[in-house]
């Protein structure tokens, strides 16, 4: 994929962000933090669910790297 070049090993990634803009393309909806979990529970999609709870963890180590995020969205 011509985006793992460019994403891998860069580290300014704010993968919580990755998260929140990917719910929002998914529901066609405005982020809104008082319902994050409400929104994600919108997504159709369980992988792309699935991958946004786990961008959108509260402890930044539990969050994957861009690596791992792009080895999912590879799996599409």
């Amino acid at each position: 994929m011509i985006f793992h070049n460019i994403l891998c090993g860069c580290s300014q990634i704010d993968v919580y962000s990755f998260g929140v803009l990917v719910c929002e393309m998914c529901i066609q909806e405005l982020p809104d933090p008082k319902q994050r979990e409400e929104q994600v529970v919108l997504v159709t999609n369980h992988m792309l669910r699935g991958l946004i709870r786990r961008c959108i963890q509260k402890d930044p180590e539990a969050r994957p790297d861009m690596e791992e995020i792009i080895d999912d969205l590879d799996s599409l």
